[in-house]
């Protein structure tokens, strides 16, 4: 009786289940245990990548290891901080017009809803590093699109890097980059599910099945996780978690929705409409090394394994080493002889003989050269590594082994291989950002309909004033129809290089590298073409390497030198306007003085022509070319309306 007041809603196991469970659980089985098989050594890679003890791995498959060197680790993140400084930036192009609503709403929601979380707080910088961790780790990093709804009630787009160890694809993928069908099994805590019951309508969300939910919280279906699905973290100290239940949902391309189930009870927890244009699927994978014979992706841990483990051999060895010299063996004679008690061990003792004339005690002498030159050896197949990687390290070169000689040109290459190996991860995860930005924008405006309400900041709102929309603006917010929004056009591309330096940075060196030339060739030039580089190259340049320089006085600095270039412009343009003055003065005096020379008369036919005289010459040098300042031009005469004298006067006028 009291279990029967206990129970609020009394709903029917049998009445909920599912009969399109059973097949989906069979299909789930076979891509899970064909994705087991295919990570079956991933835990191994995760351990030497976290740099801890594989001693309880190594034991639970026969073996004898015990230590992790470290160079993993040590490449892992020396890789990550080569390949990823800052989030990469790019141009958001549409198809609309760059001062249309459409595109100021179009860029504000990209920056806001996609890029940042206002809701966790967590950017993107973070969710980058982790996928490529992950990636290099285990070959693959799965990240599923999701939505949440943040403070302002307003929809936003989430970035859910999800546990390799429970993402599925379908047995016959030959690419995780584009499978056909995801399998993804989570767990939902106990507050997560309660949250979604309003406890003054007992009703659940729309996308929820109310039965299913209700019998879960009343019948109180709470378990742990899968042991498999804990973090590496967790099962290294034991811990699980605890009150979650376990969903399985299955995204098949060209769905119509994506069904999630709830695997305790058989029935459908959840149902969720695929609002890709493309009938795609919200799932992304980034892989560092894409291979034909893995389809999961290749980890960048094989490539170092080997080296890896010569290493944790080595490193086993000297340890042993290192114990033997400073305990070594105690040797005994005139003891009973006792062969098996000869061992490599610290204050081992050696019984050698019986002999009473022979009675010694002495240390054994333990050889320590694979001391003496173990940091070098370590460094050695460190380095390796790195070359196996086809990532240099920075090493300098002969003495790691690496191939590089010590000289200026040995130098130089080694830094422009390290330049283009690193390059091979920031192309794929420029791919890999790019590829998710235009996934996450699309799927954000084919999921919102209609008129909605959203919260934009001062800057969106000046936009919309200054094209006259302000009809939009209500307060804080704005009104979008996204009705009127169509993400067919709509393209972010990632800029080049932007995952390690700044627009800023690369406009910086293009200028420096374009102003070298010219000041290293400035005396060269002769004086007008000097002042022209000096006026209309170099003083740009500087006022725009003032302006990147972002201090507090770059400003005006920037503004000052503006000023002086608009007055040597001008003073260029009034020299030369004086010079053609001068010139059209000159030729126009020459011409009054053939013109005030005596005309001979003509002569009669048959006349001969006496000798011309000669031109007489001017007391001062004609300058014909205009090479020489002539003296200054006579003021003419006045003429009524060329010059008033007094403000009376241009009052009369």
């Amino acid at each position: 009786m009291a279990e029967t007041t206990e129970k609020k809603w009394n709903i029917d196991a049998e009445s909920i289940k599912d009969p399109g469970f059973a097949k989906l659980k069979s299909r789930f089985d076979a891509a899970k245990v064909q994705m087991q098989l295919r990570t079956n050594h991933h835990e191994l890679y995760g351990l030497l990548a976290k740099n801890k003890s594989i001693h309880e791995w190594s034991v639970r498959r026969g073996n004898t290891k015990y230590f992790s060197e470290g160079s993993v680790q040590y490449i892992l993140r020396k890789t990550l901080s080569d390949t990823i400084q800052r989030v990469p930036d790019g141009e958001l192009s549409t198809p609309y017009d760059k001062n249309s609503w459409q595109n100021i709403v179009l860029q504000y929601l990209f920056d806001n809803k996609v890029m940042w979380s206002e809701y966790e707080g967590i950017d993107m910088m973070s969710n980058l590093t982790n996928s490529f961790k992950m990636s290099f780790i285990y070959g693959f990093a799965p990240v599923r699109v999701g939505f949440e709804i943040d403070y302002d009630d307003d929809y936003r787009i989430t970035y859910n890097l999800e546990n390799w160890r429970d993402v599925f694809i379908n047995p016959d993928c030959t690419d995780i980059r584009k499978p056909e069908v995801v399998y993804f099994r989570q767990y939902m805590s106990q507050d997560e599910i309660l949250a979604l019951l309003d406890k003054e309508t007992d009703t659940v969300a729309s996308t929820y099945d109310e039965d299913t939910v209700k019998y879960i919280i009343e019948n109180k279906l709470w378990t742990g996780k899968e042991w498999e699905s804990e973090k590496l973290g967790d099962q290294l100290k034991g811990s699980t978690g605890t009150h979650s239940v376990s969903l399985i949902t299955e995204y098949r391309r060209g769905a119509n929705e994506f069904v999630t189930y709830c695997e305790k009870t058989g029935s459908v927890f959840r149902r969720v409409k695929n609002h890709d244009p493309r009938k795609g699927i919200p799932w992304i994978f980034l892989c560092l090394e894409p291979d034909p014979d893995w389809p999961l992706g290749l980890s960048q841990v094989e490539f170092l394994l080997a080296d890896q483990q010569f290493n944790d051999l080595f490193q086993t060895s000297a340890y042993k080493n290192l114990l033997l010299a400073m305990e070594p063996p105690i040797m005994v004679g005139g003891w009973e002889t006792n062969p098996s008690s000869y061992k490599m061990e610290p204050r081992k003792i050696w019984n050698i003989g019986n002999n009473p004339n022979n009675v010694k005690v002495e240390p054994v002498k333990v050889d320590n050269s694979i001391l003496a030159g173990w940091a070098q050896t370590r460094e050695a197949v460190s380095a390796a590594m790195t070359r196996n990687l086809n990532v240099m390290d920075g090493t300098i070169a002969a003495d790691a082994g690496v191939g590089y000689s010590k000289t200026a040109p040995g130098v130089e290459a080694q830094k422009e291989n390290k330049t283009i190996n690193i390059n091979q991860y920031q192309k794929r995860m420029e791919y890999f950002m790019g590829d998710w930005a235009n996934m996450a924008l699309r799927l954000y405006l084919e999921s919102q309909g209609g008129e909605h309400t959203i919260t934009v900041d001062e800057e969106t709102r000046l936009k919309l004033i200054d094209i006259g929309c302000e009809d939009m603006i209500d307060g804080v917010n704005i009104k979008v129809d996204f009705d009127e929004l169509s993400s067919t056009g709509v393209n972010f591309t990632v800029r080049v290089g932007s995952l390690t330096e700044l627009k800023e940075d690369q406009e910086r060196q293009a200028l420096t590298d374009l102003a070298q030339p010219f000041i290293q060739n400035l005396n060269g030039w002769s004086d007008s073409n000097r002042q022209v580089i000096e006026n209309e190259v170099l003083l740009p340049i500087a006022k725009r390497l003032l302006e990147l320089s972002d201090v507090d006085i770059a400003q005006t600095m920037a503004d000052s030198l503006s000023t002086q270039m608009a007055k040597a412009m001008m003073g260029d343009m009034q020299a030369q306007i004086d010079q053609q003055g001068m010139q059209m003065a000159g030729m126009q005096e020459q011409m009054d003085q053939m013109a005030a020379a005596p005309q001979a008369p003509a002569p009669a036919p048959g006349e001969q022509l006496p000798p011309a005289e000669p031109l007489p010459m001017p007391e001062e040098p004609v300058d014909y070319m205009g090479t020489m300042a002539p003296e200054e031009p006579p003021v003419p005469e006045e003429t009524p309306g060329q010059e008033v004298g007094s403000l009376e006067e241009l009052l009369q006028l």
